[in-house]
């Protein structure tokens, strides 16, 4: 089985190790294809049997990346299903140059090769090969080929993906650093508050503090006012 036995990871992690498992399968069937075009009786029935599990297997890889994609933010859900997209057409592709693999009799003259290799006239029979096994196992390789960019591609992507994982970290980190910053303000306007109030208290007290003495100057000139007046008073009788 292809399936990693992993766990207590990320969304991603997962994502990235199915990734790797289905392109590691996709090698290894596009190989088991190849074979099978070359071999006859049980031996190819076999690489096909091989094949065709390998492919089942290969199937629920895209299925699993397809629900850790969707499982994705948005942004990030966008560049995965992208990924699973182009491997469902692969495993398509894959799928059908096995059903043509299948059907693909090797040519005679490489079937008498292989019968008569070894014996005194194996010469005799070591003819050109000139066959649509040879088309077939060409277009295999492009296929190949084709998978390899494919896979370049995909890597590309995964370094652009972590490029932009870093960028995002970085600028989380600068709106880390803004929040620390903002909340220190907000504690310093706080503070600035609560002496304010402070003061305004204070001031408030010393205001009343002055009324109460005037008054209490107002009451001791009218009382002496009033002890002169009777002095005179006195006085003047």
């Amino acid at each position: 089985p292809f399936f990693p036995r992993i766990c207590a990871m990320s969304g991603d992690q997962f994502f990235d190790t199915y990734e790797e498992e289905f392109l590691r399968a996709a090698r290894v069937i596009d190989q088991k294809i190849r074979r099978a075009t070359e071999l006859t009786g049980e031996a190819k029935k076999s690489v096909i049997a091989e094949a065709e599990r390998a492919l089942e297997d290969v199937d629920r890889l895209v299925r699993q990346m397809g629900l850790e994609a969707r499982s994705m933010a948005p942004p990030l859900r966008h560049q995965l299903l992208n990924k699973v997209k182009v491997y469902e057409q692969d495993t398509a592709r894959l799928k059908t140059d096995l059903r043509n693999a299948r059907a693909v009799m090797p040519d005679p003259v490489a079937a008498r090769e292989q019968l008569f290799q070894g014996s005194p006239d194996y010469p005799l029979f070591a003819q050109p090969r000139t066959s649509t096994s040879e088309d077939q196992r060409a277009r295999l390789l492009a296929n190949t080929d084709r998978l390899q960019r494919t896979t370049e591609r995909l890597e590309e992507s995964k370094r652009q993906m972590v490029q932009t994982e870093e960028l995002g970290v970085s600028v989380l980190g600068d709106l880390h650093g803004q929040r620390g910053t903002i909340i220190h303000a907000r504690d310093t306007l706080r503070v600035a508050d609560d002496n304010i109030s402070k003061s305004r208290r204070i001031l408030r007290s010393m205001a009343r503090r002055v009324v109460t003495n005037k008054i209490i100057m107002c009451f001791i000139i009218l009382v002496l006012l009033i002890v002169i007046g009777l002095v005179v008073y006195i006085k003047m009788r």
